[in-house]
């Protein structure tokens, strides 16, 4: 049997065909945004954020950021696919990729295998437990296809307990008639494990929702129906209660088709019964890109975004950020520009939104969401990583592919230091201003996506790292 990378897609009608990119037009033919934002627990200035086109760090909680290059990452630049990445207790990094779970020691400037077993496996996604930072679960999912025709799914649960020194086989016991796409352990129970799956219809192209849920630390599963409103959708694990394991949050993503357009609807479901029972709390007709749970579970934050895709036509009314209050979650509208992640931190709450119109890619919150302080925009960033000679980074996120970044996935083009930029230009960072339509450069690949691929693949790693 042949492993198929693109089959968990294919089973969503998500890529119509497979395209290749050029080393500089990364950022997945995508409209550039941030989508992950982490604290590191080892080091209290320094913050970390996955965007479309690298990773970016900054040592001084905003003030200048550095660049991580996806070549030096090892994320492939020709199937759309968002890493998700978590940091342990020491400041080490794990991240699930296309091709196995990747780890660095030495903040991003060097990656290595974390789990040979896995290293040509889809690692869909990594969760690092909150309550011990030492301890994370990545978990594998893929399809083959059978020898009598179907698929087949491998679906794997892996564990380490040493900062990502070591990894061990949790779970191999998972059904293979589903692939999977989110998991988490609930911070107050570690016996009770939940994971987001699918599976697909007898018909080969439809699929039903499904929550795995383990009581014995994966020894065994129960299979839970989701209810989704419209047939064929998904739903993803946003957070689970710190102190509570039977109360759960899944956002789902469904796709209403007509002969002019694709139109995406999301809403945050609710379960108080371990996923026995659900409640719809909030929809939306938009893409639910960002969440965020109050560490007392006090306040729920919601935010929609445009993914990009320009397959899915969105309304940027239906755009923006709403608070709750836990106790009746009775929503208020506190933002209105696009929302691509959201995280709850101790300063406030951060979101990542666009420079253009939202003024930030990464912002800060001390308000509860009404006004937000930039944290990141691309002016900011001074360029490649400080790595020493010999490293990934050092040989491959150089100066001359930085600016090749700028002026192709970027949009921009380098502005000299002696010119001043018209008036009416944008200055889109990176020592750049606008040329034309941000994202132009790349996008035209993505009539080949779609929607639901490249949504998917975001909102699978929207999950709120505590």
């Amino acid at each position: 049997m042949k492993k198929n990378w693109f089959r968990s897609f294919i089973a969503l009608g998500a890529i119509a065909t497979a395209l290749g990119s050029s080393p500089t037009a990364s950022a997945n033919g995508r409209y550039p945004q941030a989508m992950q934002f982490a604290e590191d627990p080892s080091d209290a200035e320094r913050i970390w954020l996955m965007s479309t086109y690298g990773m970016l760090t900054s040592p001084d909680r905003g003030k200048t950021w550095h660049w991580i290059c996806e070549q030096a990452l090892g994320i492939s630049t020709s199937v759309p696919f968002d890493p998700t990445f978590g940091i342990h207790e020491n400041g080490s990094i794990i991240m699930g990729l296309t091709a196995g779970l990747r780890s660095s020691k030495t903040r991003g400037c060097d990656w290595k295998q974390a789990i040979p077993e896995v290293a040509d496996s889809f690692v869909m996604d990594v969760s690092v437990d909150p309550a011990l930072r030492s301890r994370a679960l990545s978990l594998v999912s893929f399809g083959v296809a059978g020898d009598g025709g179907g698929t087949v799914y491998t679906n794997q649960l892996w564990e380490t307990t040493d900062n990502g020194e070591t990894f061990h086989l949790l779970a191999d016991n998972l059904p293979d008639d589903v692939y999977s796409t989110t998991m988490d352990a609930a911070p107050s129970d570690p016996q009770r494990l939940y994971i987001s799956a699918q599976a697909l219809n007898p018909n080969g192209l439809n699929t039903t929702p499904l929550l795995l849920r383990s009581r014995d630390r994966g020894k065994s599963w129960q299979r839970l129906p989701v209810p989704m409103k419209i047939p064929d959708g998904a739903s993803y694990i946003a957070a689970v209660h710190r102190t509570n394991p039977d109360i759960l949050y899944l956002r789902t993503l469904e796709f209403v088709d007509s002969d002019v357009e694709r139109r995406a609807e999301s809403s945050l479901l609710y379960t108080t019964t371990g996923g026995d029972t659900w409640q719809e709390l909030f929809r939306g007709e938009a893409p639910m890109l960002g969440f965020a749970l109050a560490p007392d579970g006090s306040e729920v934050f919601i935010g929609f975004g445009d993914p990009g895709d320009r397959a899915t036509t969105v309304d940027p009314a239906k755009l923006g950020l709403w608070r709750a209050s836990t106790a009746n979650f009775q929503f208020e509208k506190r933002f209105d520009h696009t929302i691509a992640c959201l995280g709850y931190s101790t300063l406030g709450l951060y979101a990542c939104s666009r420079l253009d119109p939202g003024g930030f890619d990464l912002g800060l919150s001390k308000d509860g969401g009404r006004t937000f302080e930039t944290v990141q925009n691309r002016r900011r960033i001074q360029g490649p990583a400080p790595c020493a000679a010999g490293t990934a980074v050092a040989a491959q996120c150089t100066a001359e592919v930085w600016k090749a970044t700028c002026d192709t996935v970027l949009a921009c083009e380098v502005v000299k230091s002696e010119a001043t930029p018209p008036a009416e230009a944008e200055d889109d960072g990176c020592g750049c201003r606008a040329a034309g339509r941000p994202g132009s450069t790349a996008g035209s690949v993505l009539a080949v996506f779609g929607a639901a691929a490249l949504a998917l693949g975001r909102m699978l790693r929207r999950k709120q790292r505590h």
